[in-house]
C-alpha cells in the first residue's frame, strides 16, 4: 500500500535491463525516447511475477494490458509453442496426456524417473536428492538398462555419514553397443473373434507399434486363445495400451522391456527390367550382405502384368543383386 521510490525511466530502464541479462526468458526493447520499455516473456505468469518483485523492490510503474506474441510463417498465423516437462505418478500419465492433446500438444518423451529410498531401511534415509538435481537429471538422463562396453568404475563419497546404508556415488562408464532398448505389451484373449484380433493388429501397427504378432494357445479350461504381442518404444506404450484395453475384452496387461541389437538398413530404388523397384539393403561392417526386393512394389508389378508373384520376386531380387554388388 506504500508508494514507490523508484520512479525514473533511467532507474526502471537498468532493472529491466539486469532482469534480461540475467534471465534467458525475458527480452528488452525500449522505444526512441527511452521513457518506455517493452517486455517480452514466456506468459503473463512470469511477467506478473516480475512486476510483483519490482513492486516489493519499490519501484512504481503503470503497466499495459499484455498482449500475444505470434509468429507469420509460410501466410499462416502461429501460437507460441512451449515446452513443458509435467512430474505426475505413472496412474494419472493417460489423464495428463488426454488432456494435452486438446490442446494440440505434442509428447515428446516419457520417462520412468526412479527416485525413491530402498524399502528395507529403517529409519527413513532423509534426503537423498535435492528437487534442483532431480529437475537436472529428469532432463539430461536416460532411465534405462543399456547395454555396453565397460571402460571405467567411479566412485564418489559424501559428507554425510549413515549407520544404515554407505553414502557412495558410483559411475558406470562405457560405450554403448548397437542396440535399441523397447518394451513388450502383452495380452491373452480366449472370448474375441478373428475380426477382431485383424483390426486390433492393424490398428496398433497404425499407432506406432514396431511389430505385432498373435500366438494361439490354451487357456484355462481347456479354451483355445491368443496372446497379442506388440513390440514398441517406450513413448508410445501408454497409447497401445489404451488401444488394447478399448479395443479386445482383456483386463490387464503385462510389459517388459527388451533390448534389440540391430545391423544398419537402407530403402534404396534402382531400374529394373520391369520398371522402379525400392529395396531394402542390409549391410554388416558398411558391406552389403544382402537385398530384399519391396513387397508392395513386385504385388503392384506381379498385378499388372498378371504373373506370380514369387517369379516376380526372384526376378527383382537377382537384378538387385548384380545391380548393388552382392
Amino acid at each position: 500500500g506504500h508508494e514507490g521510490k523508484k520512479v525514473t525511466s533511467n532507474i526502471i530502464r537498468e532493472r529491466l535491463l539486469s532482469e534480461a541479462e540475467s534471465n534467458v526468458a525475458i527480452t528488452f526493447k525500449e522505444n526512441d525516447k527511452k521513457d518506455s520499455f517493452e517486455i517480452a516473456g514466456r506468459g503473463e505468469l512470469q511477467l506478473g511475477i516480475l512486476i510483483e518483485t519490482m513492486r516489493r523492490e519499490g519501484f512504481e510503474l503503470s503497466v499495459s494490458r499484455p498482449k500475444v506474441l505470434y509468429k507469420i510463417q509460410d501466410s499462416i498465423k502461429l501460437e507460441p509453442i512451449e515446452e513443458i516437462i509435467i512430474d505426475v505418478d505413472e496412474y494419472y500419465t493417460s489423464t495428463v496426456i488426454s488432456s494435452m492433446n486438446k490442446r494440440k500438444a505434442e509428447m515428446i518423451d516419457m520417462k520412468n524417473i526412479p527416485v525413491f529410498p530402498p524399502d528395507d531401511i529403517d529409519p527413513p534415509t532423509g534426503e537423498l536428492l535435492t528437487p534442483t538435481g532431480l529437475a537436472i537429471v529428469s532432463c539430461l538422463a536416460e532411465f534405462s538398462n543399456p547395454l555396453m562396453n565397460l571402460k571405467n568404475i567411479y566412485y564418489g563419497l559424501g559428507t554425510r555419514n549413515s549407520e544404515h546404508f554407505p553414502n557412495v556415488l558410483g559411475i558406470w562408464l562405457g560405450n554403448l553397443c548397437e542396440s535399441s532398448s523397447l518394451i513388450v505389451l502383452e495380452t491373452n484373449i480366449d472370448d474375441t473373434s478373428p475380426e477382431i484380433i485383424g483390426y486390433v493388429k492393424e490398428k496398433l501397427m497404425n499407432e506406432g507399434a514396431k511389430d505385432v504378432w498373435i500366438t494361439p494357445i490354451q487357456m484355462k479350461k481347456n479354451r483355445p486363445g491368443v496372446t497379442i504381442s506388440v513390440l514398441t518404444n517406450p513413448q508410445s506404450k501408454i497409447i497401445l495400451e489404451e488401444i488394447l484395453f478399448a479395443e479386445t475384452t482383456t483386463l490387464g496387461i503385462r510389459f517388459y522391456p527388451v533390448d534389440r541389437i540391430e545391423v544398419y538398413r537402407e530403402t534404396l530404388s534402382f531400374k529394373s527390367t520391369l520398371g522402379e523397384i525400392r529395396v531394402k539393403i542390409k549391410k554388416i561392417r558398411s558391406k552389403t550382405v544382402s537385398v530384399s526386393p519391396e513387397y508392395e512394389d513386385c504385388k503392384l508389378v506381379a498385378q499388372n502384368l498378371d504373373l506370380p508373384l514369387i517369379t516376380i520376386m526372384k526376378q527383382i531380387e537377382n537384378e538387385a543383386n548384380k545391380f548393388f554388388n552382392v
